[in-house]
């Protein structure tokens, strides 16, 4: 980073572009604040495409003494791909519904629903990612369901999310090529 930045300055709307100036983070506009998985001193934004998150592909800003000391980032530039028929997507009370009635305990609480892009990760080329709805419920465990049939991954816990590593990755019927920095300020 070319700077500490105050951590009151990534909260604000329209601060990507201020901020990447500032810090000298790479691509930081392309950027959304994720509250599910940000924890005590790190701050997660996701990156989006088409105004949908990538979920797995990550900026994490890690806090010192209230001030932005260092990240560590994954971006993808998406390209095009091939071309694929257009599939419809359950609707998300669909999909909660189907995950409340087979996975969930008595009393869990769905805190947050959320329609983006999510993959395994692969050891490939390309990086496969399709649309999913990520639900997010009170004990911190996130289920990633899959937005053309309903199926439903194990879940995760909001901390142990696995960032989008070294691989290409294809949202639907996009390619992309990855970059990964890691920076502290100087």
């Amino acid at each position: 980073m070319k700077q500490p930045l105050n951590r009151s300055s990534i909260m604000g709307k329209g601060a990507g572009k201020e901020l990447q100036a500032r810090s000298g983070i790479p691509h930081f506009e392309a950027y959304e604040l994720d509250s599910v998985t940000s924890k005590d001193r790190v701050y997660s934004f996701y990156q989006t495409y088409e105004e949908l998150p990538l979920f797995d592909v990550r900026l994490q800003l890690y806090e010192d003494n209230g001030e932005i000391t260092s990240y560590q980032q994954a971006y993808v530039e998406v390209e095009s791909g091939v071309d694929q028929k257009e599939q419809k997507l359950i609707s998300a009370q669909l999909a909660v519904r189907s995950l409340v009635e087979n996975y969930l305990s008595e009393g869990s609480i769905i805190t947050d629903v959320r329609l983006g892009y999510h993959g395994q990760l692969y050891n490939s080329q390309t990086q496969p990612m399709f649309p999913h709805w990520r639900v997010t419920i009170d004990n911190g465990d996130i289920y990633y369901l899959q937005a053309f049939n309903g199926a439903v991954e194990p879940p995760q816990r909001g901390s142990d999310f696995l960032p989008f590593g070294p691989q290409d990755f294809q949202p639907g019927n996009l390619n992309a090529k990855p970059t990964v920095n890691k920076e502290k300020s100087k």
